[in-house]
């Protein structure tokens, strides 16, 4: 089955820069000469531009996976400060600046429930910094089977619901990705939850956002019941910033446990956890 993108010109192709169409417009501006990740263009916003354009047909109902790859341009200075990304008919979903790495291109994703067959998608740079936006699109998602997968629905520094572990939660300092939790472990803690029922013999995708407050040695554990132990080498996944990582598997069991294990020597932080058909 095809799952067609609902954002038309996502990577700025068929635009001929500086300007946005067809089918963006807004504020911002669009450029090639090296600055783009994929093809020949990107879009640039700086602060305080947008770039808008109306959705193809959505079915209401239905999940769906906003993701882009944003790249921001040098220090904020502010911690406060976000990337928001308006869909008709949910919230806002800010990203942190802060958190967004720099001087890089990195992907970064949500999920969402579409509540009308025709919306606008709006992303808005409130930051102090430009911002490169690339390769954009809105696609049919798979449910989540991790619950409370931002931990939006724990009350720092609880990590329930559904997660348990010697990890902990926190909120109000903004060095979350998305929302407003996240999840810190410190050397050798774990969180792990079971998830929601696999089919069992199907492909699925584990992908969470990871950050390191500093270098360091030994890895990031992720363990399925009934899958082989991956492990994430900690020298190699980001600091001050956050980055997403994944692995597919095949299911062996029906309710597998989740389990995330920091066995290196600095605090891990983690965001939007999910595990999905692939």
């Amino acid at each position: 089955m095809t799952n067609p993108n609902r954002v038309r010109n996502g990577g700025f192709e068929q635009s001929a820069p500086p300007a946005l169409p067809p089918f963006w417009s807004g504020s911002g501006e669009t450029e090639s000469g090296g600055t783009q990740l994929l093809g020949d263009n990107n879009a640039r916003l700086s602060p305080s531009e947008n770039i808008n354009q109306v959705l193809l047909p959505l079915q209401t109902g239905e999940q769906y996976q906003f993701q882009a790859a944003f790249f921001r341009i040098g220090p904020v200075s502010t911690i406060t400060e976000t990337i928001d990304v308006d869909i008709t008919g949910i919230l806002t979903r800010k990203f942190q600046i802060v958190n967004i790495q720099s001087d890089d291109y990195i992907f970064y994703n949500f999920d969402f429930i579409a509540t009308g067959t025709t919306a606008s998608l709006i992303i808005t740079n409130n930051s102090n910094v430009d911002v490169r936006v690339d390769v954009v699109s809105v696609k049919r998602a798979s449910p989540n089977r991790v619950q409370n997968g931002g931990f939006e629905q724990s009350i720092p520094p609880n990590l329930s619901p559904f997660w348990t572990g010697t990890g902990q939660t926190f909120t109000g300092d903004h060095e979350q990705l998305l929302g407003d939790n996240y999840a810190v472990l410190f050397a050798n803690e774990n969180i792990s939850q079971v998830l929601q029922p696999l089919q069992v013999g199907e492909t699925y995708t584990f992908e969470a956002a990871f950050s390191f407050n500093g270098p360091s040695v030994g890895a990031v554990e992720v363990s399925v019941t009934g899958t082989p132990l991956r492990s994430f080498q900690a020298a190699n996944i980001i600091t001050t910033a956050y980055a997403y990582y994944k692995f597919d598997f095949v299911a062996t069991v029906a309710t597998p446990t989740l389990t995330i294990t920091n066995n290196s020597g600095v605090n891990l932080n983690i965001d939007v956890v999910s595990v999905k058909l692939a």
